[in-house]
């Protein structure tokens, strides 16, 4: 989030976070879904866990938010397009493989260009 606050526009913002996102779920967790198995942590992490995803989601709602004001996006609730958006994010988990044919920057690309597609005006 501390790169994304350099950025000037919310289209600019949520582009580097669903690229960075998607990196992250890629790269550094190899698409693992044991990520997202908080409930096998102790309570004090789990709680820990939620406090910072819920962090998140808001920063990415308030981004969503901004690009409604702003004009960029049309108007939709932000609350679900940031549902939307993370959701299909996480879900990269189920079903990438980082030996297959599709890499991360692409990857990243391609899920910017659809998810950010969906919030544009038309």
């Amino acid at each position: 989030m501390r790169e994304t606050r350099k950025l000037d526009t919310a289209t600019e913002k949520l582009a580097h976070i669903i690229r960075e996102h998607v990196r992250v779920m890629t790269e550094t967790l190899q698409g693992s879904a044991l990520a997202f198995e908080v409930r096998s942590f102790s309570h004090d992490r789990q709680q820990e866990v939620i406090q910072h995803r819920d962090r998140y989601e808001h920063e990415v709602r308030k981004i969503i938010d901004r690009g409604i004001r702003s004009g960029e996006f049309r108007k939709v609730d932000s609350k679900l397009a940031t549902f939307a958006v993370l959701g299909a994010i996480n879900w990269i988990a189920r079903w990438y493989r980082p030996e297959g044919e599709i890499h991360a920057e692409e990857l990243g690309a391609a899920f910017v260009d659809q998810l950010l597609g969906g919030l544009r005006k038309r």
